[in-house]
């Protein structure tokens, strides 16, 4: 784990659960009951009184539409079943050509010397997902990148991409992905990103392209005295939460840029947040997971989680449950509404967890540990085996000093970085690597996969301080 006094540098090692996989899941995480979508429909003015947001309308839906009087002029929440089923067929008109162009061949990646040429690539092409040319920098290591959920776009843009990322710098930054697509300016403002020689003995390949320019942020927030570590979207409103080393949790307009509450509590830094509609829970090196009011930023309950820095925090899909992750080693389930600890999870050695989340079903956790460079897939349910389902490992996949998360893309395999400079993509099921995507020139410590498309995002460490965006070559919206 990284000197606690040089917190801004990098987010800090941390640990996970592990267990060789012993059992086979049949049940994909994937979620198979689609929700209602929420839409921003009209772009809020901004106001001086920011928690009045928060604070109009106490109702709440259970499940859907959260949210404020002020929300219902961003957010629609009069869908209709004519709606979601033209979104179900526009889902599946994205999914369809990828899952046909999975490969047919399987690889154990930890068997091959040559990383390149043993990694499968489907239909014969040399990649996948491609680098786009636009990227996003910052000024210092890139600590989390997260794309808005798809419920929150407009009506007229429902596959319209937004991503959030915020870095060591202390300020968080918001990308319009769509503009990731254009060329650079003709003036030539736009920053080159490659040099005209190969990298690292690459061949040229798109995901390898020498050029790119960078992008301006559509909305950039600064407020936090030091670095942040993790942000979270609210998957009903257009808010944003970042836990930083200042040891404040803070809460976004991402629509407008403002600061709208400041949740103080913590006596160390803060590392990991997590949204649900209005709780927002947070964990810190100070060993604690607290559960706030978004409204009123009151704490309604401190959890005594772990003996270690909590490193990770995670809702399920309905807010009742939050799992954590520690560097001692433990997952715990914890009952939002009592504080009850209602199941714990390790790996044999506990090694630290760096990552801990709930799949879009919420019947699983995709963990990450340090030192054995390892993603386990655990079930959640109180009864039955508590065996790891699923174990993802490979020769790529580098982590035994920072704390690197994991994601689910929305067609259900799993995204991680790797402290290598390489993102890898595994296959759920068979656990093989389905690609390694390279753009990065130091350690890739955030992934995030949109919910509803074919597009992934990565940020890496201070020597490359970049956000790059991925998506088929032949991807458009």
């Amino acid at each position: 784990m990284p000197d606690s006094t040089e917190p801004e540098e990098a987010k800090a090692a941390v640990a996970a659960p592990a267990e060789k996989n012993t059992k086979e899941t049949e049940e994909n995480v994937d979620d198979d009951d689609d929700e209602e979508d929420l839409d921003e429909s009209e772009r809020p003015t901004k106001r001086s009184k920011t928690r009045e947001r928060l604070s109009d309308n106490e109702e709440e839906t259970a499940g859907a539409a959260g949210g404020t009087a002020e929300d219902e002029d961003m957010l629609d929440d009069d869908d209709d079943d004519d709606e979601d089923d033209d979104e179900e067929e526009e889902d599946e008109e994205y999914k369809e050509p990828l899952r046909k162009s999975l490969p047919q061949g399987t690889v154990d990646a930890a068997d091959n010397n040559n990383d390149k040429a043993s990694i499968p690539q489907p239909d014969g092409k040399k990649q996948w997902y491609v680098a786009l040319p636009g990227f996003g920098e910052h000024k210092r290591a890139v600590s989390s990148v997260k794309f808005a959920p798809s419920r929150l776009m407009k009506k007229d843009r429902p596959h319209a991409a937004i991503c959030a990322s915020s870095s060591a710098d202390g300020y968080i930054k918001l990308w319009n992905v769509q503009d990731s697509w254009t060329t650079p300016p003709p003036d030539g403002s736009g920053k080159k990103r490659y040099d005209d020689t190969k990298r690292d003995g690459g061949d040229d390949t798109d995901a390898n392209r020498k050029d790119g320019h960078s992008l301006e942020p559509s909305v950039t927030c600064g407020g936090h005295t030091r670095g942040i570590n993790d942000i979270a979207w609210n998957p009903v409103s257009p808010f944003l939460a970042s836990a930083s080393d200042d040891k404040t949790v803070r809460l976004w307009d991402m629509v407008t840029g403002d600061a709208l509450v400041e949740y103080r509590g913590h006596d160390s830094f803060v590392f990991c947040v997590d949204q649900y509609q209005h709780m927002i829970v947070s964990g810190s090196f100070d060993e604690t997971v607290k559960l706030w009011d978004i409204r009123s930023g009151d704490c309604v309950s401190t959890l005594p989680a772990h003996s270690d820095p909590v490193t990770s925090v995670s809702f399920n899909r309905d807010g009742t449950v939050v799992c954590t992750g520690s560097h001692d080693g433990l997952i715990r389930l914890w009952d939002v509404a009592t504080g009850e600890c209602l199941k714990t999870i390790y790996a044999a050695g506990n090694p630290p967890v760096c990552s801990a989340k709930f799949s879009p079903n919420s019947k699983y956790i995709l963990a990450g540990t340090l030192m054995d460079a390892t993603l386990r897939l655990w079930p959640v349910a109180r009864t039955g085996s508590n065996l790891c389902s699923k174990t993802y490992k490979s020769q790529h996949h580098v982590n035994v000093k920072y704390s690197i998360v994991a994601d689910f893309t929305y067609d259900g395999n799993v995204l991680t970085g790797s402290e290598t400079g390489k993102v890898i993509l595994y296959d759920l099921q068979s656990q093989d690597v389905l690609q390694v995507l390279e753009a990065h020139e130091d350690a890739v410590l955030a992934v995030s996969a949109h919910d509803k498309l074919p597009l992934l995002a990565s940020g890496a460490m201070m020597n490359d301080r970049r956000v790059h965006f991925w998506a088929p070559k032949d991807f458009s919206f």
